[in-house]
């Protein structure tokens, strides 16, 4: 008689349950597998490895089916010796104040980015994204980039419109000159694209225009994201907010672009985000996770989906569903 080889769950994946689907995420692929419950029987924790189980004793022809479709997008492995493996770790190593911070620029805006760049490095923020909501050249973002050089930021995107005084040749030499920048977001293009120009520099194209009144709380599959470092995020706090900060084209300090509480303005004599961040009232919602969420705590994309907390269905409730989101996980 042969010996059925038992089958868990690969390492890289995680089962996330929901009311009446749940789904797989494959956290080394970014991929998102959904099935309907009526094969959630199928997977059994193993108290003692935290791995998933996948029983096939007596399969109906469907379960077989749905078992040969996991190991088949390499979601599942057969192994014996499945004490070796681990599930992901979820435990969050947050060693900066800050991880990332928006900033936008427009016409009027006249505050400093080597002030932007000290008032960041206080809070050891890591990456930055600067939006222009003007016309720009190329030498006006590399005279605002320099800001940086000698900052704690590592990683910076820009947001623009691309015109005559932007040339994609100029872009490589920018990327050879500021390593930081990793990556450029163009609107009002004839098509939406990903285009990779040499040593990592990412350039994205998009066909709608660039509206800041836009860009917030909108839910898509489109959206979604099976990444580990994402997805851990989302485990512990609020995946929008925690440790974010905005920065107005005024210069006003807030949580993001659609709170209306400030906390400042960036180049306000005296002013210190180092205070700002160490406050209980600009903390309060990082730790809103999905899991607290209405409706959001039942989805099966609870963990890949971005949560806004700016636009809600009940404003008075701060634990509303956000108010973009069309998805019901009690309905679908």
């Amino acid at each position: 008689m042969t010996k059925e080889i038992p089958i868990i769950l690969a390492p890289c994946c995680v089962l996330i349950e929901g009311h009446n689907y749940s789904c797989i995420y494959d956290l080394q692929r970014n991929g998102i597998y959904r099935f309907s419950n009526l094969y959630r029987h199928l997977f059994c924790k193993d108290e003692i490895t935290k791995n998933w189980n996948i029983l096939v004793k007596s399969p109906t022809k469907k379960d077989k089916e749905f078992v040969d479709s996991l190991l088949s997008n390499q979601l599942c492995v057969k192994s014996e010796q499945n004490s070796f493996f681990r599930p992901i770790d979820t435990t969050s190593y947050i060693q900066r104040s800050c991880e990332n911070a928006i900033i936008d620029r427009d016409a009027k805006s006249v505050y400093s980015m080597n002030i932007v760049a000290n008032q960041l490095s206080s809070v050891a923020c890591e990456a930055v994204c600067i939006r222009y909501f003007k016309t720009v050249d190329m030498e006006s973002i590399e005279n605002e980039i320099e800001a940086f050089n000698d900052s704690t930021i590592r990683h910076i995107e820009i947001h623009c419109v691309l015109s005559e005084k932007i040339s994609i040749d100029r872009l490589r030499v920018l990327k050879k000159y500021y390593g930081r920048v990793c990556s450029f977001v163009f609107y009002s293009e004839k098509k939406s694209e990903v285009v990779t120009v040499g040593n990592n520099l990412i350039i994205v194209m998009k066909k709608y225009g660039i509206d800041k009144y836009k860009m917030c709380g909108s839910v898509s599959d489109l959206k979604m994201r099976a990444q580990t470092q994402f997805y851990i995020e989302s485990k512990n706090y609020n995946n929008c907010l925690y440790r974010k900060v905005y920065i107005d084209s005024c210069g006003i300090v807030k949580n993001c672009p659609e709170m209306t509480t400030q906390y400042g303005s960036i180049d306000e004599e005296g002013f210190q985000l180092k205070s700002i961040f160490n406050s209980a009232i600009f903390s309060k919602c990082w730790y809103i996770t999905k899991d607290k969420i209405d409706q959001c705590k039942d989805c099966e994309f609870r963990y890949a989906c971005m949560d806004c907390r700016c636009f809600l269905k009940e404003v008075d409730n701060p634990l509303s569903k956000p108010a973009k989101c069309k998805y019901n996980p009690y309905k679908s």
